[in-house]
């Protein structure tokens, strides 16, 4: 099959601004994780769609607003996370949870600071929801929610989540390529034998298998027995564990968050941002699997030793997807035609019929049916 987007699709700035306002701006987007915001007043930080957000613990209650003070647009939060009141750090100005101005230094001195405009003078809203312990922010109000928008991919993306223990560690890294490619490059096997011999490769997995649903896919690829056996030890120790799964398991919510898991032992967490038409910041969050027993002594030890060479197999895996995916980038430049895609790339079929759904579909202010 062809595939459904041409080469100017992965470099030209204007379908990049294009892709900004109708995509990041209009869809849910993957921010953190609940954890972040346990307690009163906890924050964390997002771009969704070139727009800076944060989102707060607000007595309890979830809520998120543009990172802009409305006196003279100061950003309010700044870093990835942190703890305390709604204050710009400009001029003082000091917010509610609802996002109204509750404290203005010198209000005397602003002319006609009526309450009614002071209300008027609210910090624009962000919608929030949660998939399990998962945290998702729209710029845009109306239109699908998120158990809408994830479709059939909600309950297992949840499970996995709900299944997720401490965090491994994290890895972050610049790539010059646009968004869609490295997203794409997730979406197959295709590559592996060719790109990953020295860490795919080694689990010899299976053909893959595909769930689908409308534009949503799951895949499936069974690890070898040979490549089982050489963990049998570690896997025993996983017998409690709230997720289990047939081998490697992998799938993207539209546009940029994708969650992977190797029998429910280790879980990683995908944020694909995109930074400009050829620049994508790629953030994995790696997670150990929450056990429903103890674990102590020298089994601890051996888990433990499992989980950081499960980060350090991440690390690799990323490397060798960056250095393919550049050269991919490079050569799109090149090639100014489609190209085309197999059954084994049938997920990548799937996300491109869901951009050009937003981006060619859709005027401004329309919903999804």
């Amino acid at each position: 099959m062809n595939t459904l987007l041409s080469s100017a699709d992965y470099f030209d700035c204007s379908i990049f601004q294009r892709e900004q306002e109708r995509i990041f701006r209009r869809s849910w987007i993957f921010v953190g994780y609940e954890r972040q915001l346990a307690k009163p007043d906890d924050w964390i930080t997002a771009t969704l769609g070139g727009v800076d957000v944060f989102l707060q613990n607000c007595g309890g209650q979830l809520r998120g607003f543009v990172n802009a003070c409305s006196h003279r647009f100061s950003r309010i939060r700044e870093g990835e996370c942190g703890n305390g009141v709604i204050q710009c750090p400009y001029h003082g100005w000091r917010y509610g949870y609802d996002g109204c101005p509750t404290a203005i230094p010198s209000k005397p001195r602003f002319d006609d600071l009526t309450p009614q405009r002071a209300r008027g003078l609210a910090l624009q809203t962000v919608e929030v929801e949660k998939l399990g312990p998962l945290v998702f922010a729209r710029l845009g109000h109306g239109g699908e929610s998120l158990a809408q928008s994830v479709g059939f991919l909600g309950p297992r993306i949840e499970a996995m989540a709900q299944a997720a223990g401490d965090m491994i560690g994290s890895i972050e890294i610049d790539i010059a390529a646009n968004w869609k490619l490295v997203v794409e490059n997730t979406l197959e096997g295709y590559h592996l034998a060719w790109v990953h011999e020295q860490t795919f490769g080694r689990l010899n997995m299976a053909y893959p298998k595909f769930e689908l649903e409308g534009n949503h896919a799951l895949s499936y690829a069974r690890v070898s027995d040979e490549a089982l056996r050489s963990f049998a030890r570690v896997n025993s120790l996983f017998q409690n564990r709230p997720f289990t799964s047939e081998g490697y398991v992998h799938s993207v919510v539209f546009p940029n968050f994708g969650v992977a898991s190797l029998y429910g032992m280790t879980f990683a967490f995908q944020r694909f941002v995109p930074t400009g038409p050829e620049r994508t910041k790629l953030r994995i969050d790696v997670f150990g699997t929450r056990l429903n027993s103890e674990v102590s002594g020298r089994d601890r030890a051996l888990l433990s030793q499992l989980f950081t060479s499960a980060l350090d197999f991440s690390r690799k895996v990323c490397a060798e997807d960056q250095a393919i995916v550049e050269l991919q980038q490079r050569g799109v430049r090149a090639r100014q035609q489609s190209g085309i895609l197999s059954d084994e790339e049938v997920r990548i079929a799937a996300f491109q019929r869901e951009y050009v759904r937003f981006i060619r579909d859709r005027g401004p202010g329309t919903t999804r049916r």
